[in-house]
């Protein structure tokens, strides 16, 4: 039978005694669970891997300072490891590339230093990935990423990550909830191959120094609900492609003053768009008056751009 310890109540400071009762109280298979109550301080133990029997593990919204200890990579039977919202520094232990049997590692708002360890990068049942808000990982994406065929998330946003984009994220079409890579240092253009990724709903590129075209092939990601590729270096025309979205919501590109040519007039075709914006591009010509077909548009941003005429009043 499968234990669930819930520690939602009372001041803990976390010490290595604690890890070894808890060890002793619960030597079967066991969750952890301690969130979103600010009361558990200290750091993570150094005999932590006593807990054998451990399954999921997670802290979110406390104190917990201090670094990951290595020993975190001989519990074989973790599956869950979320630590969200401490403060955490240091690097982010190679071990956990041992846990073969992980599925979800979740270390996003702490103060993590180091690169990503190319291991984990070996955890094909790995479900979710996200380490983002934490400003000072760095390093680049290797194309190894591609190996986690099973994501429906990966976050890694507001951080220090550099290099580019690699292709072969296009085979992890299995990512549904988000792409996130905006606020980084990532460079180089952006890869067409995310358009194999169907399912996906949430694309955030924004803040970083991308260039070149957007891809055509964005056009067939039918699902996509937000866009954000704002505050980049991206240039061309808007991609007629981008009007075959009919579920997008949400398309932010401003800030991107290469980025010219006219609005085309079947911006009507993204019948459920309720956010537009561009300012601090270079659209020219008119402003469609099929703008005006578009019933749940509730902000439509464009300062800063070389468009003339008047106001439809379709709108």
């Amino acid at each position: 039978m499968k234990l669930i310890v819930f520690l939602l109540c009372l001041p803990v400071i976390l010490t290595d005694s604690d890890v070894s009762m808890f060890g002793k109280l619960y030597p079967s298979n066991t969750t952890l669970i301690y969130e979103n109550t600010q009361y558990l301080s200290g750091y993570i133990p150094t005999n932590i891997g006593i807990l054998q029997f451990l399954t999921d593990f997670t802290i979110i919204s406390n104190f917990i300072i201090g670094t990951l200890p290595t020993q975190i990579g001989t519990i074989s039977s973790l599956s869950y490891f979320i630590l969200l919202n401490n403060q955490v520094s240091g690097s982010i232990p190679s071990q956990f590339g041992l846990l073969s049997e992980l599925v979800c590692l979740l270390l996003d708002g702490n103060s993590f230093t180091s690169t990503i360890p190319s291991q984990i990068f070996r955890l094909t049942n790995l479900v979710g990935l996200n380490f983002a808000n934490n400003k000072m990982i760095s390093g680049t994406l290797p194309s190894q990423l591609g190996n986690l065929s099973k994501l429906t998330e990966l976050s890694g946003m507001v951080n220090s990550l550099s290099g580019t984009i690699p292709s072969q994220i296009g085979q992890i079409i299995t990512i549904r909830r988000v792409l996130s890579l905006a606020s980084n240092l990532i460079s180089g253009t952006i890869p067409s191959q995310i358009a194999k990724i169907s399912n996906l709903r949430r694309l955030y590129l924004y803040y970083n120094f991308l260039s070149g075209s957007i891809p055509s092939e964005f056009g067939r990601l039918t699902n996509l609900l937000y866009l954000y590729i704002g505050e980049n270096n991206l240039s061309g025309k808007f991609p007629i492609e981008l009007t075959l979205l009919t579920s997008l919501n949400a398309l932010n590109w401003g800030s991107n003053s290469a980025i010219t040519g006219p609005i085309p007039t079947t911006i009507s075709q993204i019948s459920n768009l309720i956010f537009f914006t561009s300012c601090d591009t270079s659209f020219n010509g008119t402003l469609p008056t099929e703008f005006g077909r578009l019933g749940k548009l509730v902000s439509l941003t464009l300062c800063g751009n070389s468009l003339s005429g008047t106001i439809p009043t379709e709108m």
